[in-house]
């Protein structure tokens, strides 16, 4: 077709953009053939070899979204707004949106008000679309729910790091940073996504809600903000027990009343779930891409980990363990998303694709676990994958819903797997400190765990803080070629802390013990 019918036709998708790109590399590639002079000059101005490549991965096509080993990280952001346009157009249409051109730019602001954090990002959220997607087309969600609540679903998924500063919500409490005091420390970050995402539908431009009655538009906005607040990790004991005790009454989707005020309410239940365990998809990925997801949080967690030594607050336990990529997933899928992807396999078992992967990845994080503990000489003795396995039988009943923990933050979240941690409300000192370290000693005994007189004294100054650096530990074999000494009196290794005082109030200057 001639260009100009193509410019002005009522298609501007990205399909006519890279048709002209096509048009114009074939005419330039016509003209350097046939030998005239000005053609030539036109081949001097040819795009060099990295623009075309460029524009290649512009034109990629988008990869399919009805799989579960969907993969977000590799494609750049103009083909991941195509993907989520992709997957959000049906609940659109179900709701009577038919403004395309709306949906688009609201994807358009949606992807650039994402910051460009290692994992907290656009590819993220859009992974956790397809999750939410692909969990609805399995369990058949049409009989479900209304168009309006998958709407709001769709949105909420795309929506739910928005506006991330790639710090958790500890960190912005701890540091008083005024997100936290917007949010009065109640799920910062959470509350910050809710509030970005409806920033941008107050315009009219971006509103792709504008179209519901008023009611609808009400449902929506407060379905989002449930689902969302929801993924605050000190929730998720929360969602997990709500699933489990439905799981225990036999609910079964096809034959329960959903009009009642107790459907209603297992409605809501069952959509934080789905909500959640999206937000904890990447873990049940194919193995490959579930492992570059948590090497991407490793990352972004790291650079916290820069900011809190910056500030002389205590560093996150990943980075004072330093434990292996395989040993953090074991723990997250043992504490979060086994369990959550268990309960829900007994009210859905077309969920069977991700729980067999989740199990197939355990074993493999379980393999190089017990590698690495071969390798340092430490006693092979994990059995999560195992226990992953269990959770994930849906022939096994569905365990009881468990005591949910004292709310309150901490840096256990998503890292505590080697050892409990007290967390920043408990001032670290020196006599607490040697008090730990002589805990696991010989002569732990003859240790005074006493608190000295200065912190019983509230007229005396506190005690000199101590700072802890980094915690690791040397298997037997490296502690012999280290140190001969020390080969008899140890059997199984030594642990290693790096300490350094903060302060010293009293002025003494003292060492150690």
């Amino acid at each position: 077709r001639p260009v100009n019918q193509l410019l002005n036709c009522e298609l501007h998708g990205p399909h006519i953009w890279h048709g002209l790109l096509v048009i114009c590399q074939m005419g330039n590639s016509s003209c350097q053939s046939c030998g005239v002079a000005d053609c030539d000059k036109n081949a001097s101005k040819a795009p060099s070899k990295p623009a075309v490549e460029s524009q290649q991965v512009l034109s990629t096509p988008p990869p399919s979204t009805c799989n579960w080993d969907f993969t977000s990280f590799s494609h750049t952001t103009p083909v991941l707004q195509t993907v989520a346009y992709q997957l959000i157009s049906p609940a659109f249409s179900k709701c009577g949106g038919t403004k395309v051109e709306l949906l688009k730019s609201f994807l358009r602001a949606i992807a650039s008000t994402y910051q460009a954090n290692a994992f907290h990002n656009f590819a993220h959220a859009v992974d956790v679309l397809q999750a939410l997607c692909w969990q609805s087309d399995q369990i058949n969600c049409d009989q479900l729910l209304n168009p309006t609540q998958q709407m709001a679903l769709a949105i909420a998924a795309i929506s739910v790091d928005l506006g991330h500063p790639g710090l958790d919500n500890a960190f912005l409490i701890d540091t008083g940073d005024p997100i936290a005091q917007c949010y009065n420390d109640f799920s910062p970050l959470e509350n910050l996504h809710c509030s970005k995402l409806f920033e941008l539908l107050k315009k009219d431009t971006l509103n792709v809600m504008s179209h519901l009655p008023v009611e609808d538009f009400r449902e929506a906005r407060s379905l989002i903000i449930d689902v969302i607040l929801h993924t605050d990790r000190y929730r998720h004991m929360e969602v997990l027990n709500s699933v489990r005790g439905i799981a225990r009454q036999g609910y079964a989707p096809k034959s329960a009343d959903h009009s009642s005020p107790e459907g209603v309410e297992i409605l809501q239940a069952l959509m934080r779930a789905m909500m959640v365990f999206s937000d904890l998809a990447h873990q049940a990925r194919p193995l490959q891409a579930s492992n570059t997801w948590a090497t991407m949080l490793e990352q972004e967690l790291s650079v916290q980990n820069e900011r809190e030594r910056d500030l002389g607050l205590q560093v996150l336990p990943l980075n004072r363990w330093k434990p292996s990529r395989s040993d953090l997933q074991l723990h997250l899928a043992l504490s979060r998303s086994g369990p959550l992807l268990g309960a829900l396999l007994h009210i859905f078992p077309a969920l069977t694709a991700a729980s067999n992967q989740l199990a197939d990845n355990a074993r493999s994080w379980s393999h190089d676990c017990a590698a690495q503990e071969e390798v340092e000489g430490k006693p092979q003795t994990d059995g999560r994958a195992k226990k992953i396995e269990s959770l994930l039988d849906p022939a096994r009943p569905a365990p009881a819903p468990v005591p949910e923990p004292k709310q309150g933050h901490d840096r256990f979240g998503y890292l505590g797997a080697a050892r409990p941690y007290t967390g920043r409300q408990q001032r670290l000192t020196v006599s607490t400190m040697a008090s730990t370290l002589s805990s696991n000693s010989p002569q732990a005994s003859t240790v005074s765990t006493e608190p000295p007189t200065s912190m019983l004294n509230g007229n005396r100054p506190p005690p000199p803080l101590v700072r802890e650096v980094r915690r690791w530990q040397e298997g037997r074999g490296q502690v012999m070629q280290g140190n001969k000494d020390l080969a008899e009196s140890t059997s199984k290794g030594r642990e290693l802390v790096l300490l350094y005082v903060l302060s010293d109030p009293d002025g003494r200057g003292g060492p150690i013990s």
